[in-house]
């Protein structure tokens, strides 16, 4: 029989060559040896249902035989912080976590250097730059460990350009110190009173926006709808973005921790959020005007425990002209500027519409426009799952 090691990789070759269902066989001849990088690969593979069946307690289970690997120890912290195939314990996602990013393994590094941007409920800025150093330290470690995203930030110099020098009991006394953030509400300029809109400087940081357009760029698409008629997806006559929604695959600790930290300023709960959807405009590309609120005018009671109650918008680049988020109703027009975000609301306490909520995104004249939307259910959506 060949050995553990020679099943392994070309178990490797065939992933490469999708070749799903050989690669899980010759990674289950190698795992039934107690070989620690075959075991973690036929974890990854039951995790995401890949040459068989989906089954999460069983890549649970891998993940833990072979937690002497990093990335064992990372997909372990994101089972358990999701609470795929385990019960959800956030204390113990960490402590994988960390032990992931002691063992130098990038993504593990580039989570907590994305975490250690907030500090107790405050986000992280030039004026409150307490978790700074820590945040720098550990995203220049991900940098030095391979992290692509660390590398960007980088090179496009949002990581500051002076690399300081890196001892690793500095990293490691770092990594110790990065705890969950906490999410508060937090008071905006309020641009109008019925229906509430609010703006928020500042509520996300260039890594985030960084981060979010990093994770979903490359599976944008041309925005589509379900058309009602067919049952099938077509071109979106009032939105000619490219888009994409984060999805249980996408939605990562980053992006859940986003999602919380936006909604949480209007405080809301980010359980009851649809996916995070990201928007990309080009010149001449619009959203004309229309309503988030689920049934129109005339029917929104039909759906009135399914109701999008509010939309927040997080603007995650400064467009150089055009790309205005408008209300024609109010006469109302937010420039879309990185790191802010909008919020309002699309119905009242009662389930009525905001007739003034009627809203559009005007065309970009130059440059692009990078928009991620949260739209917030009446009830929890199941992480967004029950509305993909």
């Amino acid at each position: 029989m060949p050995s553990p090691q020679h099943l392994h990789r070309q178990a490797l070759q065939h992933l490469q060559q999708g070749q799903w269902v050989s690669a899980r066989e010759n990674l289950l001849l190698a795992a039934a040896t107690d070989f620690a990088p075959a075991i973690k690969e036929l974890g990854i593979l039951e995790l995401h249902g890949i040459g068989g069946p989906a089954n999460a307690t069983s890549a649970v289970s891998r993940f833990q035989q072979s937690a002497q690997e990093p990335e064992s120890c990372f997909e372990l912290s994101r089972c358990l912080y999701f609470g795929y195939g385990i019960q959800r314990d956030r204390s113990a996602a960490l402590h994988w976590l960390k032990r992931a990013a002691q063992a130098n393994y990038p993504e593990a590094l580039r989570v907590l250097a994305l975490l250690a941007q907030w500090h107790d409920g405050v986000e992280f800025s030039e004026s409150s730059a307490a978790q700074k150093p820590v945040a720098e330290t550990l995203m220049f470690a991900a940098a030095r460990a391979g992290d692509a995203f660390a590398r960007f930030l980088h090179s496009q110099q949002i990581l500051c350009a002076q690399e300081p020098m890196l001892a690793r009991e500095n990293t490691l006394a770092a990594i110790e110190s990065v705890h969950w953030p906490q999410h508060l509400p937090r008071n905006g300029q309020r641009l109008n009173q019925k229906p509430d809109i609010s703006l928020f400087d500042g509520a996300v940081t260039d890594w985030q926006c960084e981060y979010i357009r990093f994770r979903g760029a490359p599976h944008l698409r041309p925005s589509m709808v379900l058309d009602p008629a067919t049952g099938e997806r077509v071109k979106d006559p009032v939105r000619n973005s490219d888009s994409t929604a984060f999805d249980w695959f996408l939605e990562d600790i980053v992006i859940n921790a986003i999602m919380h930290s936006v909604t949480a300023l209007g405080g809301i709960d980010a359980e009851r959020s649809e996916p995070l959807h990201l928007l990309r405009y080009g010149v001449g590309q619009e959203y004309k005007p229309h309503y988030d609120f689920v049934g129109g005018l005339e029917n929104t009671g039909q759906f009135a425990e399914q109701q999008r109650t509010d939309t927040f918008c997080l603007y995650l680049n400064d467009v150089p002209a055009g790309g205005q988020t408008a209300f024609p109703r109010l006469g109302l027009s937010v420039p879309a500027r990185r790191g802010q975000v909008v919020h309002f609301q699309n119905v009242d306490a009662n389930g009525s519409p905001f007739v003034d909520s009627l809203h559009c995104g005007l065309p970009v004249r130059q440059g692009e426009k990078w928009l991620a939307t949260l739209w917030i259910r009446k009830h929890n959506t199941n992480r967004g799952m029950d509305y993909e």
